[in-house]
């Protein structure tokens, strides 16, 4: 009854904003996590290039180039689409209003924002697994070389080759390798992300001291760097199943990886990947809901 496709324009035209701000240190973010070894990162110096292919780091004496890989599959079918127009008509049904705008009169305002968060979180998760394992599977080889190179699923680093070679090993199910870790990563924490979004904004325009393009930067990246804070666990057991090889897995499951993470790698492991992420997501997510909201404004008043 209240459906409409706002929601979804805004929410794809928001992801190719926070997409060409973050997708290097998504890349950075995946190889830090699948790689034994302390591959790149701050310690190194980095040279971020201006060519939109991708950037070099160097570490140590090694330049190593990390490309925009998956960047042109990823701008045709943002997940922000899905995410933005999957919560934004759920919220239309748990306010039984034609509007996803937050009703702030509602005394459960919060738990419907979160709920619809969870919703739409669920959804992305399930159209977007493929998308992220072959990403994930790209992003982790480092041009044929490294440490995981016997687990990699493909040789081929081109996206058709990748989906080509996990389809042949393990069919639709293949496709679907570490959907239940990125369920238990995201359905809440979009929740939480929706939650910390709504709330900021709430509280930053009854101070009456920001813009409102202001409050979109400051609630829109701290409600991404509040997110990932509780997911960055979750977040290397999803990356390094889905690097795994399926035809002779190093791990059994969740668990038996968040095991085998623990004993060769101790506990800072499942840190690994925590300074990228809290530093790309600030403007990542900052870029994101700038976009959404400022096309979902121009689509409510002109369509």
């Amino acid at each position: 009854m209240f459906f409409n496709l706002h929601d979804f324009i805004a929410g794809w035209i928001g992801g190719i904003g926070g997409l060409v701000v973050g997708h290097p240190g998504d890349t950075i973010k995946v190889r830090q996590q699948t790689y034994n070894s302390t591959l790149l990162l701050l310690q190194a110096s980095a040279v971020w290039l201006s060519d939109i292919r991708g950037i070099r780091l160097k570490s140590g004496n090694k330049l190593i180039t990390v490309r925009y890989g998956g960047l042109s599959r990823k701008l045709t079918g943002p997940a922000s689409s899905v995410f933005f127009g999957v919560y934004g008509n759920s919220l239309h049904w748990l306010q039984s209003s034609s509007k996803s705008k937050v009703r702030f009169d509602d005394p459960f305002w919060q738990q419907k924002v979160f709920f619809a968060g969870c919703i739409g979180g669920l959804a992305t998760v399930l159209a977007t697994c493929p998308v992220e394992l072959v990403k994930t599977v790209l992003q982790a080889n480092t041009e044929g070389k490294g440490n995981w190179n016997r687990s990699l699923i493909t040789r081929d680093t081109s996206m058709i080759g990748c989906i080509r070679s996990i389809y042949k090993q393990g069919g639709i199910p293949g496709l679907y390798r570490g959907l239940i870790p990125m369920m238990y990563r995201d359905v809440p924490t979009y929740g939480i992300y929706t939650w910390a979004y709504e709330f900021l904004m709430h509280y930053f325009y009854h101070a009456h001291i920001l813009s409102d393009i202001t409050r979109q930067i400051l609630a829109g990246g701290c409600a991404g760097v509040v997110s990932w804070m509780f997911i960055i666990p979750l977040d290397v057991v999803k990356s390094r199943i889905q690097a795994d090889n399926p035809l002779n897995p190093r791990y059994k499951g969740m668990v038996d990886c968040f095991y085998k993470s623990y004993k060769s790698d101790g506990m800072a492991i499942f840190n690994k990947g925590f300074l990228v992420v809290c530093l790309r997501a600030f403007p990542v997510n900052a870029a994101t809901f700038v976009g959404y909201e400022t096309a979902l404004k121009i689509l409510r008043e002109y369509f």
